[in-house]
């Protein structure tokens, strides 16, 4: 857990990363958006969605009027 912690730190140095009651992770990005990553990831691409999931929460705040 230490090691996806270090990960997603280094990857989005610009959110605010907190444990939830369920032991999943949460980041809150700046523009008040939050993306829920699993402390124990089944799959090696973990990183990969997280990423897919911040850039999709980042592009529909710019999508919006």
């Amino acid at each position: 857990m230490r090691k996806l912690l270090r990960e997603l730190r280094r990857e989005f140095p610009f959110a605010k990363i907190e444990f939830t009651k369920r032991g999943h992770l949460r980041l809150c990005l700046p523009n008040g958006k939050t993306v829920l990553v699993a402390s124990t990831p089944g799959c090696r691409h973990h990183l990969r969605h997280a990423r897919a999931d911040v850039r999709r929460q980042s592009k529909a705040e710019r999508s919006q009027p």
